[in-house]
């Protein structure tokens, strides 16, 4: 699923951009997030089972705990990545597209422990 995600995003989107931006410089800031932010996919598919399951079993406090992990690590990647501060490379627009990635894979991250240990 996450692997037709990226395909269709990265062959549909700029089309359906290019037709929507009119401003050229927009749209290639645009287009060039997406396809960054587009392999973020496999861990925001794998975060939405985790929700589903950790919802379903009633442990939603492992929910929060991972949620508020990932949402704190997306701000501070955020602020380091677009603006280049505590000693990372300023990426403006395209820092956000890493830092989301890099929260999901840290949320995913958060839980594998986790889900490890319970189900043993």
């Amino acid at each position: 699923m996450a692997a037709a995600g990226i395909v269709l995003t990265y062959t549909v989107a700029p089309w359906i951009l290019r037709y929507s931006l009119h401003d050229t410089v927009l749209f290639g800031q645009a287009v060039r997030f997406l396809k960054i932010r587009i392999w973020g996919l496999p861990f925001l598919y794998i975060y939405q089972m985790r929700n589903a399951l950790l919802v379903g079993t009633n442990q939603g406090r492992y929910l929060v705990a991972g949620t508020a992990a990932e949402a704190v690590s997306n701000v501070l990647l955020d602020y380091a990545l677009i603006f280049g501060h505590f000693g990372l490379p300023k990426l403006g627009f395209n820092g956000a597209a890493i830092a989301s990635i890099v929260a999901e894979f840290l949320g995913w991250r958060w839980y594998l422990p986790l889900s490890i240990t319970r189900h043993q």
